[in-house]
């Protein structure tokens, strides 16, 4: 490693060490993201430690694999730098500075010289410099941004991976950390109309899938009109009711998609109170709203995600129809009866709900 930066274990008796102690590397330095900070910790622990080279290794590829399909929350991806000095004097162009200046312009408050500035690099296009892809990481969340996996990669990765791994594996044999199988796989989120606004993006409808099989799903006059060649394929709004397409209606998975959907909304529901009852109580402030500023909190943004994923399965819960009473029931007790439903659903009386009777023949199914 260069100088000034090493990593080794502290020993002060001789039957066992104390720590492993590390001087200027990445992770002791408040500048790199949390997910470089816990790759190195764990490669320090696997061949300082363990002595497992090859566990290492193994385990480098699988963050590099889940890095670029997406799999890591963004929280883990924050990068900070401080403004060390007025903004109006920096003459280069920096992505903690370019981003304090967009802060500024949206909320009018101007980030000060002292603090630091938090951001994640997203997606601007194929020649955008960082500096432009920097981007506060609450409203990339809230815009639905995809992350730039190949610059976490190529510029937060890679380098202190090759200061740990050449000494050990060499130089001729560490690039197969960053080629092979595992890099073969890269997935971008969907990202949706809002996420796609001036951009090529808003020029196109974004289509309604199966909640089931994610298949396209048109309605009736669309299809008669394909089959004509007289109106284009792409999906209406109106058909956000419709949850399943005709295809798992007859295969009769339309039951186990709505109990799916009720169970992924129930957790987001305890996972959103959990995290709000310990803010209210870190703020002590319980019966009255509170803004929370503490950006180095793991809740702060995870808050945010968990209520995005609430209103995305309220909406999935909506293409089902309007709600009923057995859909309240049992949402709120997590119980599937046949009793329960032949006395409180209205589907017997008033015939009105055709979740109930979905479930209805659905729970017959399972019985028989």
């Amino acid at each position: 490693m260069p100088k000034k930066r090493y990593v080794g274990l502290y020993w002060t008796r001789t039957d066992k060490f104390d720590k492993i102690d590390t001087k200027g590397i990445e992770t002791v330095r408040r500048d790199n993201c949390a997910f470089v900070r816990s790759v190195i910790d764990t490669c320090l622990q696997k061949i300082l430690v363990e002595r497992e080279i090859e566990g290492a290794k193994y385990f480098d590829k699988q963050m590099i694999s889940d890095l670029l399909q997406n799999k890591m929350d963004m929280s883990f991806l924050v990068i900070s730098k401080q403004i060390t000095r007025p903004i109006e004097s920096y003459t280069n162009a920096q992505p903690h500075v370019e981003l304090a200046k967009k802060i500024e312009q949206r909320t009018g408050v101007k980030p000060q010289m002292g603090e630091r500035v938090f951001y994640v690099i997203t997606e601007r296009g194929k020649d955008a410099r960082a500096y432009e892809k920097a981007e506060d990481q609450q409203y990339a969340m809230e815009q639905e941004l995809s992350i730039d996996t190949n610059y976490y990669l190529s510029q937060q990765l890679k380098k202190p991976l090759l200061h740990l791994f050449t000494p050990v594996m060499g130089s001729g044999s560490v690039g197969e950390l960053f080629s092979g199988a595992h890099t073969r796989v890269i997935r971008k989120p969907s990202q949706s109309t809002m996420s796609m606004k001036g951009t090529m993006g808003r020029f196109f409808s974004v289509g309604v899938t199966c909640l089931c099989c994610h298949a396209p799903i048109r309605t009736s006059v669309q299809k008669q009109g394909l089959k004509l060649g007289i109106i284009s394929p792409s999906p209406q709004t109106s058909q956000k009711s419709q949850a399943v397409c005709d295809t798992c209606k007859l295969e009769g998975k339309e039951g186990y998609t709505l109990m799916d959907t009720l169970a992924t909304a129930r957790w987001c529901e305890q996972e959103f109170s959990m995290v709000l009852a310990q803010c209210q109580r870190c703020s002590s402030s319980l019966h009255r709203p509170f803004e929370c500023s503490l950006r180095d909190c793991a809740l702060y943004y995870y808050k945010t995600k968990v209520r995005k994923d609430l209103e995305d399965a309220y909406e999935c819960l909506n293409r089902f129809g309007p709600p009923c009473q057995m859909r309240e029931i049992y949402h709120l007790t997590n119980i599937l009866l046949i009793s329960s439903i032949n006395t409180q659903c209205n589907y017997f009386k008033l015939k009105q709900c055709d979740i109930c009777s979905r479930i209805v023949k659905l729970s017959i199914i399972n019985q028989l």
